[in-house]
């Protein structure tokens, strides 16, 4: 697997603000120049209360900043070196796996890895729980991945197939973890979503934000 926003504020005019326009003199506006008689005029009038509501009660907008480019693992070349491994439990069903913590390790997953153990799989740990959003490039097993939430529960299981660069996201935004396993090995183990995933030490939480 490989791991893949002007604001604006315009005040109102207070009460009566209009009406003290029109009475002005060129002594309150020196540096547009403009004398008391052609104050009377009512274009100019009208001209000056748009100037006051544009500029005296506008705030400038902010162009939006740029969106940050999307990773899209070009300089991933070779497969990552075997990661630290943990056991789980997924219910009751016993498996090693791969711990996935970095965002470098992160985004090479599985990468130009040629085999998976029948009973082993990788672990990706977000920092934080949203929706997640996973794809094949690269990748040459075809795998199952268990979107898992905070509380270490799986959400639901989807099917990861090879080479494919479009993203199986999930349909919960708070899953914190990611499961990847053989193809099927959750269906061989009759794992599905509610089934709780724990470590030696604990719960998922317990055990990577103590």
């Amino acid at each position: 697997m490989a791991w893949v926003v002007s604001q604006g504020r315009v005040c109102n005019a207070r009460p009566g603000a209009a009406n003290r326009g029109y009475k002005r003199t060129s002594n309150q506006f020196p540096r547009l120049g403009i004398s008391a008689r052609l104050l009377q005029s009512s274009r100019v009038r009208i001209y000056l209360l748009t100037l006051v509501l544009t500029f005296g009660c506008s705030k400038p907008s902010l162009a939006p900043l740029p969106a940050p480019a999307v990773a899209y693992a070009s300089d991933i070349t070779e497969a990552q070196p075997k990661l630290a491994t943990i056991k789980l439990f997924v219910g009751a069903v016993e498996m090693e796996v791969e711990q996935a913590l970095t965002q470098r390790q992160i985004k090479t997953g599985m990468m130009f890895r040629k085999t998976m153990g029948e009973n082993s799989g990788m672990l990706f740990v977000f920092n934080r729980a949203k929706q997640q959003g996973f794809w094949m490039k690269n990748c040459i097993v075809p795998m199952s991945a268990a979107y898992v939430d905070p509380q270490g529960r799986i959400n639901e299981i989807v099917k990861l197939e090879p080479h494919n660069t479009n993203s199986v996201m999930s349909k919960s935004f708070q899953i914190q973890y990611v499961l990847e396993a053989p193809r099927g090995w959750f269906k061989k183990n009759s794992l599905g979503p509610g089934v709780t995933i724990m470590t030696p030490k604990g719960t998922l939480s317990q055990m990577y934000f103590p």
